[in-house]
This record gives C-alpha cells, structure tokens and sequence, in this order.
C-alpha cells in the first residue's frame, strides 16, 4: 500500500504527510464480509489504473432500474473542477478513476458528474419533500456541490468539495455519473444529457464519518444519522459481486480539518448507455423543477428510481444554461409540457469560480472580452498537448502545508507604532509569535493623508462644482499599523517611496467621496449597517459633501485649465529624446558661467507631462455603489488634487455593433443612460468590435495557435487595439494608465501611480528584462541590490545572454522611427551604460513580472498573428498577467503601426512587453506590495512557488503562469484568479467572510462554523475594531457587498 500512496501522491501532485489509512470494509459495514467479492485485475492492465494499483477492480456501482430517474440529480450542471461554492466543511481532494470493466484500462475523455449534500444534510438545485430544502424555494437556483470533469488520459477525473453531511434514512454518500457519449457545450455544461453510462454511490467508512461528525457545522445537523450498516442503497451496490463502493482515503495533515484526499476507482461498461430523468433543470435565469418528478410526493429516494423516461418535460436540444444576449427568450408553458429555447449564439460568461486542471477539457480565461469577468473559452483536445503523467509529476499544492494567517484582521484598537510592529508573517519559525493583547486605544484619530509633494504645492486649487464651493476632499489615514500587520511576502513600499507605517480604514478611504451616510445627505448609502465608531472625524472639515449633482468631466476640465501652465503642451514624455537633452542641460549647469547656464535652459524641462487613466467598461457592466465611490477617488486623488496631471477616461466597450452610436448623438446618449451613471457621461469614449476592423482592415494571417479562438480584432486577443486608438485620438497625453474596472486601491491612487512612475523612470536598463522577470521577496531575497546581484548570477549560471536593446529575429521588420535611424536608446548608453535609462521614463510599467513565453506552459503563449516563420520559441516573446499597466505614447504609437502596417499582433498580455522587446523601449516590472493568506516558512518556500521557472524567474519550464501552477495566486492579493483579494476586501469594507483565506468556494478556506468580521464582531467590546489595512492594490474584486458572494 506504501507503493500505491506514492503513485497517487505523484499523479495527483499532492504532498502528503499523514499515513494512509485504507477504508476498512469490514469495520465500515460492520455486518458484511466482502473480502471474498474483490477481484484481481488483469495483469495486462495498465500502470496507470488505480484499480490495478490497488489490486482488485469495481465493477458497476449500478443504482436499480433500466432507467434511472434521479431524485437528486440536476441537468445543466457545470463542467468544474471546484465546487463549493459557499459551502462549508472539510475539505477534499477527490479522484475518481474511471475503468473499463472489461478490460482494466482507464477509460479517458468520459465525463464524471458527481453531486452530494451540504454539511446539513441539504442538496441544491432541489425544492421538494423529503431530501433537498423544501423550506427555500430559492435553493432551486443554488449550484453548489455539484459539479463535471472530464478524465484524463489515465481515466482520472479530480474536484474540489467538502465532505458530505448526512440527512434521514440515509447514510452519508457521494452521487455520481459518467456520459461516456456527451458532448460539452461552449457554455460548459453538457446541457441536457440523457444518457449515462454509469450511475452509482460512493460511501465512506465508519470512523472517519464519525470523526468529521464531531466537528461544526456537521455537530448542528439535527437529522438522525444513518450508518453504513443501515443503509439500503449500500447493502444493494455491495451485493453485487466485485463492488466496492468505498473511498480510500488520506488526512492531508495530522489534523482532519485540515482536509483529505479521497480516491475511488470503479469499472462501467463503456458501450452501455442508459436514460436519466434529472429532478431539475439549471438554466441561465436559475432552476426549474421537473414537474412530473417533483409532483409526487416521493416518500424516499428509491422512489424516485422507478419512474419512467417519459414522464419527465421535454428540453430544447440547445443548452441547459444559455449566456445573456437581448434575443435569448425562455418561455415555460403552462401545461409545463415544453420548455423552449430560441437557438442563438452563444456569448461566453464567468460561470465557472477555478480553472479546471485537465487542460485537454476547457480553459477559464481573464476578464479579456471586456465585460470585467473570467471567461470559458472551449478548445480541442488538438489544440492543447495533453500532459504526460507517466513522465510528468504533477505540482502540489504547497500552500496547504501552512496555517492560515490571522493579523490582516486585526482592528484600529490593536494600532501601534510602526517600529512596535511585530508582524505575524514572514517570521523565522513556525510557530506564530505571540498572541498580543488588544491595545487600549478607543481615543484613536485618524489623520488627514497627502502622498502629493513640492511638485504639487504650487497648483490652483480645484473644485468639485461649478461655483468654486465644494474642494476637493482628502482621505485619511491612521497613524501606525494593527499588531501583527503580516508584512508583504512580494514587493516593497520602502523600495518604491510608499508610506508603510499608516492603515487606512473603510470610512478614511472611502468616507469623503459617500460612504457612510445616506443618498438623502447627498451620500451613496453603504457602509451604514457597518461598525462607525468615530467615524465622524472624516467629515469634520468637509463635512458630508452631497455628490449627487456631480459632473466629473466638468470638474476635471475645469481643474486642467486652472492649470494649464504648469503642464508641457507637447507629449514628450521623458523619452530617449528628452533624456538626452537634459543630460546636455545638467552638462550645462555644471559649468561655472551662471548667464549661459540661463540662457541655454529650456524652459519646457521645468513643465510637467500629463498622464491619462483609461478604465475598462463594457456594456452591462453593474455599476454598485461601491464602484461609483471608486472612481470618485480615482478622478479625485489622480486628476483633481493634482491640478490635471492625470485625466481619468471611460472606455466603454459596446457589445451590440449594429447600434449606430457614431452616427446619432440620441442613440449614444440612451446608450449612456443605460450603462454608465449620469455624473461619469462626460468621461467616456465609446468602441466596439466593428470599429477596430475598420481602424485595422486588411487580411490577417491565421495565428499560429488560437485556444479562445476569438478574433484578432475583439477584445480578448487584442485588447490593446481600442487602446491604441484611443491613444492616437487624444496625443496630449506622455502616459497611458490602462486601467481594469475590478482593480481597488487601500489607499491613495496617486500615491501609488506617481510613486511606481518614479520608481520605474530611475531603473537602469542593465539587466532590466532579467529583473523584470522575476518576484522581488525581500524576506528571501533581501536587499535590492541583492536581488539584482542574484538575477544577474542566475541568469549567467543558467547560460543565458542578457538582453539590452532591441532584439533581432528572422523576419523582423522595421518601423518607421527605426528607418530614420532614430534609437529608443538614450544617448548615455554608449559613454555611460551603467547609468543608461536611469531617468528615461519607462515606456511599459506592469504589476507582475514580465516573462518569457516559451516553454513557460502559459495557455496563450502561441497567440501571435502574421509573423513568417512563427514558431513556439520565433519571434522571441514576452508576457505579463493582468493588462493593468502603463505604456507611453510612443509605445501605443509603435504597436499601433505594427498591427495597421505589418498586420502583426498577439494576445492582450503579451504584445505590449514584446514589442518593447523587438524595439528596445524601456519595460519595468513594478514590485508592489503583494500579500499573501498563509504563513509561508521558511521564506524560500515563496521563492521556489513563485520563481519557479527557469533559473529561478518566472520564465521557461515550471513558470509559475503555467496553468497547472496557478492555484498558488489564489491565495494572493493580486492575481486575476485570486480569492484572496475579494474576501480580504470584504471583511475591510465590514462585511462577515468566511474563515479567511479563500473564499467559502474554495480548500483554502479552514474549518468553521460560522462567518468572522461583520458588524457583530466589529462592535464587540473585546474586539479589536474595524479593520485597518497597510496600502495595497487588490485584484479582482467581483464582488463588494455582504449579498454578492
């Protein structure tokens, strides 16, 4: 058995540290003896059988009946590897490993459906007597706990749940079904499926039944609890020969809470196809009952097994659960005879929460199609090399290895001195540090916060109205951090110029721009039902500003022609030109003749360069009121407490390209009415799809590899093109902020803009692309002096040139500025390289690592459009995650004569870095501070994860962006899969979260019964206050108030 441990650790890439424990039959029937029923597999059987690696094989688990009409299962289930949702529990891994009965081998490319009840005994998706809650008859839209995966080459099909919990007259037991015929549907379901191949229970033993019972929420199911030994099902699977229907099983730790991982392997006869009549049908506007199931009153489950095909209603063919569009119609009959579905095409959505494993099943792609949410983008099993398990061990999971982390959630009573801090993470021992008593200070102030410095004094001060009544409001911040504060585990405030000894609150972010008071004083309503206490002082010197006659637009045009004067009408930016003329004036100044030094300074080098934010909308975006106070403090701390240094812009996607919204101002100003609120209208510049292949016509070449398979022009391959336009159509502007709807900021916006924009204008290009492509640890790596030392010993170690300059390949083809012999390169480089780009804006800033593309097992990696000879690793290519970033003027200029005069161009997140790349504009990987939900010890455990690639980068073999290695960002703050993100942001804003970590949905999460933070907890004499958080920027934040999630 030590042997079959060690393959299933391999093939499932889980480290495990508990000894395993077989399910014993016997003590699980307690009554049975089935040792004799077990069967040797063939020897000829595969390696790669779990069934043959256990020695014996599970025939059928077959439920009664020639047609098995299922009481609990529901059609139109997700096609998902995670699947709980906001369920709560112990968490499992589960594999199930899906075999030929007849000839031992595992049976790939079959989809598993598996579904089982919550914690209390409850399915979703079910309204009825009996099982199910009949109680909430919104449970029938309730998804959780079910879920589809397909098998892998080696027949394994994996999910994410909780154990189950148990209800009346059953024992406690997992559904499950396998299509062996069913096609997925490009909204991953298998919509309605009719047909199953196998359909069965899985069971689990006695003691570890008994085990999890002891703990909460299972302690609080008030249903009787039905063992092994009673259950009828069960005695009926185990009385067929060669069945066994019990899961083997290992604790992930010591410690059962901190979760299991549960394997089954049974047999189904591949040819076999049997009717299923599901009790429920999911679709897009939520579930619907199967009138002829549910009308009876079913007295027990098994009931329900006998009925027949035929009574159940008739679907359309199409889909169980079709995406929105203004044409999709549903219409339910009233004889409930016919549910029908008009056939459409169908517009992909963020329906699934992880990405599933199997890369050969789907993808969920980001937020690239500009609606602002993940995608399920559908690709052949051709188009993706399947994985080699036999070669190929799968990554573990590290992150379960550590506790989660407690110190984000401390309060603004547990507020001491920055050089009192004692953060709980990173530390040099497992062991937490002390447990601090809860500081006593209820007189705590917070204080009003400036990030803006000399270069702002100087300004005419702007308004938010017309009449010059209403300034501007400030944010404020406390002084000092709560106790225990965990540090950053990537990035650096000290390394970028960002305050780390303040934490700001809720009502200090949010409260000058409408939090916290009611839309009748003029503010947005939320935050009321929140803990306040002091919150008063935020308006003390404003008082509570009345926003509901706002216009942005106004106010941000008005603060730009107060200061016209202080800006540079020509947007220069601090490029290679301009480098090499204010070196030429500090040459100047240098000299000891004051009168020539007057007259040869320019004066436009004492100007400053405007930047503009360009935020991503889409039509049917949800504007919240939490997303109205966002962009407020956007449009408030960029452009109107800087005089106009930045302006903030709307680029609204529009979905429907057959609106004539170019051509008739009317038709425009309703499609504002009804996307975008009225105070942001004069913010927004409009595109669609259609306009990009007038702005970019011609012929492209067919890409060499196209998984969403999308077109060149849309937005989720090309999500540059609108900014590109939008670049070449407003020419004022150095700088380009392009910038996702779902971002937030704890803090200030400009603090973090301007200090990252300094920061990344002073690097030197020396070994920049080596910098750049790795995470900046400071616990691990120290200084950054050290850090770069390392990259540039890694990089040479690992027998790679740098690079510096642009860079050539086969078929490379100049642009204009190139023909002219004009260099990207400041004129130093070739007198001074090590001081070559120090003060040289930075013509791409990004917020991950930029890395190399090849081999690095990035899904997108291949997306790259009319370049002859393109193979995998030609022309070379740079990537990062998240299309948040900065690109100068003359970057938007050079991709945007790439794409309309070579016809060249690649994935969103990958073109900007690589034309950087071709044509040596200066890139720079931003390490802003990003933290982590678990106590990673010791600290290089950060460094193997997230610089796991080649010679200790994010770039090549073992890159952390390849797919299979992406779980590790959900436990981040930053990352476009992070759960992290969302819940820390929740629990901040005020609202109760489940046990931190992930979110309830996810294995991250630890055990407990009930939701922390929240009003209650907040008001608590014994707690520590409200939260109060350090700067950072947070992504994505799907969700903001206590009902979204």
């Amino acid at each position: 058995m030590k042997a079959t441990l060690i393959f299933f650790a391999a093939l499932t890439g889980l480290g495990l540290s508990a000894p395993l424990t077989d399910a014993d039959i016997d003590a699980a029937l307690e009554t049975r003896d089935l040792r004799s029923c077990i069967q040797k597999c063939s020897t000829g059987a595969v390696a790669g059988s779990f069934a043959c690696a256990l020695g014996y094989s599970l025939q059928g688990l077959q439920e009664q009946g020639p047609k098995h009409a299922q009481f609990m299962h529901v059609a139109g289930e997700y096609v998902r590897e995670n699947i709980i949702e906001s369920q709560e529990g112990v968490h499992m891994v589960l594999d199930y490993q899906v075999v030929d009965v007849n000839t031992c081998d595992p049976v790939p490319d079959v989809y598993l459906e598996m579904w089982h009840c919550n914690s209390t005994g409850v399915y979703s998706g079910i309204v009825a007597s009996g099982n199910g809650d009949s109680s909430d008859g919104s449970n029938i839209n309730n998804t959780w706990l079910r879920g589809i995966q397909k098998t892998d080459c080696d027949g394994v099909a994996q999910f994410q749940s909780v154990f189950p919990g148990h209800y009346t007259s059953r024992a406690t037991h997992i559904h499950i079904m396998v299509h062996a015929n069913a096609t997925l549907l490009p909204n991953m379901t298998l919509g309605r499926e009719n047909y199953a191949s196998h359909v069965g229970q899985a069971f689990f033993d006695q003691d570890l039944i008994a085990q999890v019972e002891k703990l909460e929420p299972y302690a609080s199911n008030t249903q009787e609890l039905t063992k092994n030994a009673a259950d009828g099902i069960l005695s009926e699977e185990t009385a067929t020969d060669g069945v066994d229907p019990f899961m083997e099983y290992t604790l992930l730790t010591d410690d059962i809470q901190d979760g299991i991982f549960a394997w089954l392997a049974f047999g189904i006869n591949t040819t076999g196809s049997d009717s299923i009549v599901p009790a429920a049908y999911y679709y897009e506007g939520g579930g619907v009952s199967n009138v002829s199931v549910n009308n009876l009153r079913l007295g027990s489950e098994g009931d329900a097994y006998r009925l027949r095909a035929a009574d159940t209603i008739t679907v359309s063919k199409h889909v169980a659960r079709l995406h929105d569009t203004e044409d999709q119609v549903f219409q339910l009959q009233e004889s409930a005879d016919e549910l029908l579905s008009e056939e459409i095409d169908i517009y992909p959505r963020d329906e699934i929460d992880d990405r599933p494993s199997n890369l050969t099943a789907s993808l969920v792609g980001r937020s690239l199609d500009g609606d602002g949410d993940d995608d399920a983008v559908d690709f052949d099993d051709e188009n993706v090399p399947e994985a080699n398990l036999e070669g190929e061990i799968l990554m573990p999971l590290p992150w379960m290895r550590f506790s989660l982390l407690d110190g984000y959630f401390k309060g603004i009573k547990a507020i001491v001195k920055a050089s009192e801090l004692v953060p709980e993470h990173p530390r040099n021992s497992r062991k937490r540090p002390p447990r601090q008593s809860v500081p006593k200070h209820e007189d705590q102030k917070p204080e009003i916060y400036s990030p803006y410095d000399s270069a702002t004094n100087n300004i005419t001060q702007c308004y938010l109205d017309i009449s010059n009544s209403t300034p501007v409001p400030n944010i404020y911040a406390y002084r000092g951090i709560p106790q225990q504060m965990p540090s950053p585990a990537i990035g650096s405030y000290d390394l970028l110029g960002i305050r780390s000894d303040v934490c700001f609150d809720r009502f200090g972010r949010y409260g000058p721009y409408g939090f916290g008071y009611r839309k009748a004083h003029g503010g947005s309503g939320v935050g009321l039902d929140t803990e306040n206490s002091g919150s008063d002082a935020v308006w003390a010197q404003t008082g509570q500003i009345d926003y509901g006659n706002i216009n942005w637009s106004d106010a941000q045009e008005r603060c730009f022609a107060s200061n016209r004067h202080r800006f540079d009408s020509a947007p220069l930016g601090r490029t290679a030109e301009s480098i090499n003329r204010d070196n030429k004036l500090k040459r100047m100044r240098a000299s000891n003749d004051d009168e020539q030094r007057k007259e040869k300074v320019n004066p436009r080098s004492e100007l400053r360069h405007r930047s503009a934010v360009v935020v991503r909308l889409y039509t049917g975006f949800q504007w919240t009121e939490l997303a109205i106070l966002n962009l407020r403090a956007m449009i408030s701390e960029l452009s109107l407490n800087t005089g106009g240094e930045y302006a903030v812009h709307l680029l609204l996607q529009v979905h429907n390209t057959d609106l004539p919204i170019w051509s008739d101002d009317e038709t425009l100003g309703r499609l504002l009415q009804a996307h975008v609120p009225v105070e942001f209208h004069g913010l927004v510049s409009v595109w669609s799809e259609s306009e990009m292949t007038l702005y970019y016509p011609g012929a492209f070449d067919a890409p060499l590899a196209n998984p969403s398979e999308r077109s060149a022009h849309g937005f989720y391959r090309s999500g540059h093109l609108p900014l590109q336009v939008f670049a070449m159509d407003h020419p004022q502007y150095s700088n380009y902020w392009n910038w996702e709807v779902d971002i937030r900021v704890v803090g200030s916006y400009y603090e973090f803009f301007d200090r990252m924009g300094r920061w990344a204008d002073e690097q030197p290009r020396r070994l920049l692309w080596e910098r750049n492509a790795r995470y900046y640890i400071p616990s691990y790596h120290g200084s950054w002096d050290n850090f770069s030392r390392t990259a540039h010993f890694d990089t040479k170690q690992y027998g790679r040139p740098d690079v510096f300059g642009p860079v050539a390949f086969p078929g490379q083809k100049r642009l204009r500025h190139e023909k002219r012999q004009a260099s990207a390169l400041p004129a130093n480089c070739i007198e001074q390289p090590e001081d070559c780009g120090v003060g040289e804006a930075a013509d791409l800033i990004t917020l991950n690592p930029i890395f190399d593309t090849v081999d690095s097992g990035w899904i997108f990696s291949d997306d790259i459009t009319g370049y002859p000879g393109a193979s995998p690793s030609e022309p070379p290519r740079r990537c990062a995650i998240v299309t948040a970033s900065r690109l100068s003027g003359r970057l938007l200029k050079a991709m945007h004569e790439e794409v309309w005069r070579h016809h060249h161009t690649m994935f969103s997140e990958m073109f900007p870095p690589t034309i950087a790349l071709h044509h040596g504009f200066k890139a720079v990987y931003a390490p802003h501070p990003v933290y982590l939900d678990r106590a990673w010890y010791p600290v290089n455990e950060i460094d193997a994860v997230f610089n796991s690639g080649a010679a200790h980068s994010t770039s090549g073999i073992g890159s952390p962006f390849d797919q299979k290695n992406e779980h590790n960002f959900k436990g981040s703050t930053w990352y476009y899969n992070s759960e992290f993100a969302g819940l820390l942001w929740r629990r901040w804003l005020g609202y109760a979260q489940t046990q931190p970590g992930r979110r309830s949905s996810s294995i991250r999460g630890a055990m407990t019964s009930s939701a922390r933070g929240g009003f209650e907890e907040e008001s608590d004499e014994g707690s520590s206050g409200r939260m109060c958080l350090r700067s950072m920027i947070v992504h994505p934040i799907k969700h903001e108030g206590p009902g979204d999630v």
